[in-house]
């Protein structure tokens, strides 16, 4: 079985690193095929909700066409057809827009229904537009112009009447012209909710202008005036041929109305409100499902990073344990060596990484030191016998110059002796030679004027030629003299000579001396 102290450090972290890399490359893998049906859930989503939007707005849309519808049936305008048209039309629309792009069958099949209860909607409106169309027509164009001129006239008439003084025939008039007045007012409340009580009132009200209007005119035989009420008569039919039309088109368009608008236009809500509904409570499950979904991947992945966690620490812990532990207790023992201790004992000298190596060459290097300060200590015994003996040696050195200069002293001494004695001796000749001279002269003196006196003469030449003699002799020993003087100088000059050579080989001793000392120094830092 491996140790984990047998892997190598760079092993020991590529296999981390790549453990780790595998960890947040399963948390990838997992986020992602997560995340990615999450997103599948959210893209749902979005098209249950923008379907659900539509929805909203064909639900507007139909609400508003109803709406319009209702207000064009109150107050009957082109403007106010198309937009409940337009609405419808809207509404439609958006119903086939979400029948494009859903594949969902209840969706379809709702769809379906919307579009062809709206598309019997638009034409029941459609219908009954066509119709309030025409009766507005009729009611604000012929019969209001009938009503208008028939009130006109009249009110000539009775201001005429008046002024002649035709009483009756004035009463006759007021009474046609307040019937007229009614039949309009009750014609415009017939139009308001089209009751047939409000048209039955009308068609009163203008029988009983018509038979007021023909009873003046049955008093009148000819004239312009009889031509009026004839005129006046004629407009009348006009006029109720008209409110029958009316009331047709009314019958017609209220049982459109009550039979197809109405309940179309109530199905369609209906159906929108079922649809919307439906769409909503799918929108709700679709979004609850995506909160599963995300909660499921939040836990998926928190329990995959807790678990990498926890991988991750426990790898830390594992490195550490293989190589931060290790190279601390290997820096504790190396500072315990750089403090010359040298019972250290070398930590995972037996394993086989780049700390086991590091181990067995700090082992080596406390060996080295071993042997380096065993090694500095016969040097530094060796170094302090050298020096001993170079004292010794500077000792009899020393001692040997003091006795040489002694002894130079004494020569010295025994020279300046020998030379003060040799000039003595040179002074006392040159005495000898000055009175062999003055007596010379005194001879050669005396041997002039005493040419008699030869034996005399012959003494002193005898007495001369011993002195003279002697003064060879003395000469020569002062020459001898001399010579042993310059015998002693050299003597002297020999040993100031062995007296430098010694100082040149105790200098030489020394310098091997400090040489010794400077190797071994070396020797002990190179073992360090």
């Amino acid at each position: 079985m491996v140790k984990l102290s047998d892997i190598s450090i760079g092993t020991k972290i590529w296999g981390g690193f790549l453990a780790l890399l595998g960890v947040l490359v399963l948390i990838a893998l997992v986020a992602t095929l997560r995340f990615s049906g999450l997103r599948d859930g959210i893209s749902d989503y979005q098209a249950i909700a923008s379907d659900a939007a539509t929805v909203s707005e064909i639900k507007a849309q139909t609400l508003r066409a109803q709406v319009q519808a209702q207000e064009f049936l109150n107050r009957p305008t082109a403007e106010s057809s198309a937009a409940a048209l337009a609405s419808i039309k809207g509404a439609r629309e958006a119903a086939k827009a979400v029948l494009g792009r859903t594949a969902d069958a209840r969706w379809k099949s709702a769809l379906g229904e919307i579009d062809a209860a709206l598309a019997a909607y638009s034409a029941a409106f459609a219908e009954v537009s066509e119709i309030q169309l025409r009766m507005s027509e009729t009611a604000q164009g012929s019969n209001e112009r009938i009503a208008f001129d028939l009130e006109r006239k009249l009110t000539r008439l009775v201001k005429e009447a008046t002024a002649e003084g035709e009483g009756e025939m004035a009463f006759r008039f007021s009474q046609s012209l307040r019937a007229l007045l009614l039949a309009r007012v009750y014609f415009t409340k017939y139009l308001d909710g089209f009751a047939d009580a409000n048209a039955d009132r009308v068609a009163r009200e203008f029988e009983a202008m018509g038979t007021e209007i023909k009873s003046v005119r049955a008093r009148l035989y000819s004239g312009d005036r009889r031509d009026q009420i004839d005129q006046m008569i004629g407009s009348g039919v006009t006029y109720a041929e008209g409110l029958a039309a009316i009331r047709k088109d009314a019958a017609t368009r209220g049982e459109i109305v009550e039979t197809r608008l109405m309940p179309q236009g109530a199905k369609a809500v209906d159906l929108v409100q079922r649809f919307d509904d439906m769409a909503e409570s799918q929108k709700q499950a679709r979004a609850e499902a995506m909160r599963d979904d995300a909660g499921s991947a939040f836990a998926i992945v928190a329990a995959t990073s807790l678990a990498s966690i926890v991988l991750t620490l426990l790898m830390a812990k594992l490195l550490s344990s293989g190589i931060a532990g290790p190279v601390r207790r290997m820096t504790a023992a190396m500072k315990r060596l750089a403090d010359k201790d040298m019972s250290t004992e070398i930590p995972a000298l037996d394993t086989r990484d780049e700390i086991g190596e590091m181990a067995r060459a700090v082992q080596v290097f406390k060996d080295n030191m071993i042997l380096a300060d065993r090694l500095a200590a016969e040097q530094a015994e060796a170094q302090k016998a050298q020096l001993d003996r170079a004292t010794a040696l500077g000792q009899l050195t020393c001692d040997f110059d003091g006795n040489v200069g002694a002894m130079l002293q004494a020569l010295a001494s025994a020279g300046s002796q020998m030379q003060a004695s040799a000039k003595a001796m040179s002074g006392q000749a040159s005495d000898s030679l000055e009175r062999a001279a003055a007596t010379a002269a005194a001879a050669d003196q005396a041997s002039s004027n005493v040419q008699t006196v030869a034996a005399t003469a012959d003494e002193l030449s005898a007495s001369i030629g011993e002195i003279s003699r002697q003064m060879e002799q003395a000469a020569a020993i002062a020459s001898e003299a001399a010579d042993q003087t310059e015998k002693a100088t050299a003597v002297v000059r020999n040993l100031a000579a062995s007296a430098a050579r010694i100082g040149d080989i105790v200098r030489l001793i020394t310098d091997i001396a400090e040489n010794t000392n400077l190797l071994a120094l070396n020797a002990t830092i190179e073992a360090a």
